[in-house]
């Protein structure tokens, strides 16, 4: 029997031994290899672009924004800040100035009016608005590691959140997801450097890093001052505050008055420094109406949760996840409970992490793991730390070499259906645990096109997640399947929406297409049948959740 190591043992054994001799403790050579990585992860984002239609989000953003441009306010919608709608409108709103060329966009419907060359155009550069966001998001985390925990680990740092499923898929999306998670990222970054070295410039920086980040999403106004306070604990507790602690009471009012006018004076000019009837008007309407969103009905694990589940985020952290990346951030947290360097920094990153997702239980608003996004760049700061220590033992270097190969490895293979990511742990049938943005946002109804193009089929009913219209994409007849309707033929169904059906019949009406073994699977979410003639009047109406599941597969 041969005692040869197996091949991905010896990849990662040459990728420890490479990665210990590469000279990136230099801050030149790493900012060199920072510029690749951030070249790459664009790249891998932007192409993205032409694969998946609009989600069901997108076009009220981008209307939203254009709304905004052409009046200076949005009317109605006033939950979702401006920022990020700014800048995912303002491609399509540029655009949309040669009357030939862009889409008419209706944001009550969630559509887009256009189709061909002018839809793929308006989206592409709706979506483009969102990757200076992406920059942003991955150069502060490679400056936060790397100020702490030197070059390599900011690096580190900044490769593992750019292989997070998660973070890429939100980051191909002209939505405020991404970008909030980015901005409250830099907020909190400043935040410990005032506290590491308190003046009234840092005290200015963190009022207005604060404000662009309650301007690019309103529930920042939530999760940002929890996750501030308890990064400043950890901080103090470590004794990395000490600067801060030493500030005399008049001092400290003194940046504390510069830091609440910065946040209010940025904050305010971001909203055009409206007054109608006072300033920032349109955040009080926001926090009214989002108050009123807590709660409501969510499919999650099989079943219809009336008020949502406290739950909901910690599961579905846990299930898109990568689980190397995970391994890399229980070694990032052993490494500091044994007193490395970085203790302090490392037990700030969870304290601030743990904050995040302790507001998003709390909300129970289970729409998504987008929710609680900015929990990542915090984790692959932990978990660089994780791998940096790990590299440093010779026992462990082979293993640090191959969670991160492993990372890289799940992550290309999942291009470019980042958003139904799911690790191994869910991999039998993702659907049931989550089948809303975690899963399926209607991204696939392109692909649907296609799929119907190339097997002929001229005529088909539709059942989909999807705003976007097939006619949109190709020349087939395609007929909204209503509630209850029964028909023969070729019929496409998404499979959150059938999942739903299974648990609540009224929500859809596509009880009667329970336990058929679906003709193809098209990309992640969408299910073809081929129903005979007749076959409609003896349909198999009860089955276990467990052969709904089996029956997915196609």
């Amino acid at each position: 029997m041969s005692t040869e190591a197996p091949a991905f043992v010896r990849c990662a054994s040459v990728a420890a031994a490479l990665t210990k001799a590469a000279p990136i403790h230099h801050s030149r050579v790493a900012a060199a290899l920072f510029a690749v990585l951030l070249a790459v992860t664009l790249w891998r984002v932007a192409s993205t672009y032409e694969v998946f239609s609009h989600t069901v989000d997108e076009p009220a953003h981008i209307a939203a924004g254009m709304q905004f441009f052409q009046k200076g306010r949005v009317e109605g919608d006033l939950v979702q800040a401006p920022l990020a709608r700014l800048f995912v409108a303002a491609g399509p709103y540029l655009v949309a100035l040669d009357e030939t060329r862009g889409c008419r966009i209706d944001r009550e419907e969630k559509m887009m009016q256009c189709e061909g060359e002018r839809y793929w155009r308006t989206l592409a550069a709706a979506r483009l608005g969102t990757l200076p966001f992406l920059v942003l998001l991955l150069t502060v985390v490679w400056r936060w590691g790397t100020r702490l925990a030197g070059p390599a680990a900011g690096l580190l740092a900044a490769a593992l959140l750019a292989n997070t499923p998660p973070v890429l898929a939100h980051a191909g999306l002209a939505t405020t997801d991404l970008a909030a998670a980015a901005t409250m990222t830099l907020a909190l970054f400043l935040v410990q450097r005032w506290l590491e070295g308190p003046s009234a410039g840092r005290a200015a920086a963190v009022g207005a890093a604060a404000a662009v980040a309650f301007a690019t999403k309103l529930s920042a106004l939530a999760y940002l001052p929890l996750a501030a306070a308890a990064l400043a604990a950890a901080l103090a507790i470590a004794g990395r505050a000490e600067a801060a602690r030493r500030l005399g009471p008049a001092a400290l009012l003194g940046q504390a008055l510069i830091g609440a006018a910065s946040l209010f004076l940025v904050w305010w000019g971001l909203y055009g420094f409206a007054i109608h009837p006072y300033p920032l008007v349109e955040v009080v309407g926001g926090l009214v109406q989002l108050a009123g969103m807590a709660g409501g009905a969510n499919y999650f694990l099989g079943e219809i949760h009336p008020e949502g589940v406290w739950y909901f985020f910690p599961v579905m952290l846990a299930v898109k996840t990568p689980l190397a990346l995970i391994a890399l951030v229980a070694a990032g947290f052993l490494a500091a409970a044994r007193g490395t360097a970085q203790r302090g920094a490392v037990f700030a990153w969870g304290a601030a992490a743990a904050a995040i997702l302790a507001v998003g239980m709390a909300s129970r608003i289970n729409l998504g793991l987008r929710h609680v996004l900015a929990v990542y760049p915090l984790l692959c700061l932990v978990a660089a730390s994780g791998v940096v220590w790990l590299l440093r033992r010779r026992a462990s270097a082979t293993l640090a070499a191959a969670l991160a190969l492993w990372l890289v490895v799940d992550s290309a293979a999942a291009h470019p259906d980042y958003l139904p990511y799911f690790n191994l742990a869910a991999r039998n049938e993702p659907a049931w645990f989550s089948a809303d943005s975690d899963f399926d946002w209607g991204q696939d109804a392109k692909r649907l096109a296609d799929e119907l193009q190339r097997r002929g089929i001229d005529h088909v009913a539709v059942a989909v997640q999807s705003t976007a219209r097939l006619r949109r994409f190709s020349r087939v007849d395609a007929a909204d399947l209503w509630p209850g309707q029964r028909v023969s033929g070729w019929v496409a169904v998404g499979i959150g929406r059938l999942l739903h059906d299974r648990i609540r019949p009224p929500y859809t009406g596509l009880r009667w297409l329970l336990c058929r073994r679906p003709v193809a699977r098209i990309g992640r979410t969408i299910l073809l049948y081929e129903i005979p003639p007749g076959s409609t009047a003896r349909p198999r109406e009860s089955c276990g959740t467990d052969e709904v599941l089996a029956s997915l597969g196609g």
